[in-house]
């Protein structure tokens, strides 16, 4: 088999997905947390890209994980016609090739923006159709 990085990922310098796929197979289960403790050898395939950094760098990419996370989850409650819906209160929106944190109060008020998270949305629909089909294209294969 071939293994290739997803298109618009930005790949670890000189590792093939291959090489990645193949230490995934040897671990107990692919999960982050394994990969990252298998990553700890010298002579692992991801150990430069994982190791290379002092932990400041890492600790500051954490954190700004963790942002990510928190922002993500702070929520707008919205109730319509006896039914709550939740929306985001930050989202991330790609416009003209870049990505923007913007609030949802300033995309209800920007055409320009709403046509630009109304996009993303339709690219994140159409990965998940596409994602669908793959799978179901692969089902068939294997019964």
């Amino acid at each position: 088999m071939n293994f290739e990085w997803r298109e618009g990922f930005h790949p670890p310098k000189g590792v093939s997905a291959d090489d990645v796929k193949a230490a995934l197979d040897k671990l107990r289960e692919p999960s982050p947390e394994n990969l990252l403790d298998a990553s700890k050898a010298k002579r692992h395939v991801l150990h430069g890209e994982l190791w290379g950094e002092g932990d400041q760098v890492w600790a500051q990419r954490g954190r700004a994980e963790q942002c990510r996370r928190i922002i993500g989850a702070v929520q707008e409650v919205i109730v319509v016609g006896g039914k709550t819906i939740q929306i985001r209160a930050v989202e991330f929106i790609k416009r003209n090739g870049e990505g923007h944190w913007t609030s949802i109060d300033d995309i209800r008020q920007s055409e320009e923006l709403r046509d630009a998270y109304m996009s993303e949305i339709q690219r994140l629909q159409e990965q998940a159709s596409a994602k669908m089909a793959k799978f179901r294209q692969l089902m068939r294969h294997d019964a």
